[in-house]
């Protein structure tokens, strides 16, 4: 696989935070920068896939007739979007 090296400007306590982590875990500082990436992607991920099914499902129920025409045993669900804006 090939790397690419990236600069991440960090404020000295979150530098001082992961060396105090990264010693008590006996890893290295690249390593949980590492980790924290793919832990992060992951969640995003999720979420956008979560979103796109929420979006699809909204889509679906805007086109499809409406519930007198539904047949007895159509099941539905119910999907609640949380969106929460982080400061950048």
């Amino acid at each position: 696989m090939t790397t690419i090296s990236k600069t991440l400007k960090l404020d000295a306590a979150t530098v001082q935070r992961l060396n105090r982590l990264a010693e008590r875990r006996g890893r290295s500082v690249h390593y949980l920068l590492c980790e924290a990436a793919q832990q992060f992607l992951v969640q995003e991920e999720r979420s956008e896939r979560l979103v796109q099914e929420a979006l699809t499902d909204w889509q679906n129920t805007k086109a499809a007739p409406g519930p007198k025409a539904r047949r007895a045993g159509d099941a539905t669900r119910t999907i609640t979007i949380i969106a929460v804006q982080q400061d950048a």
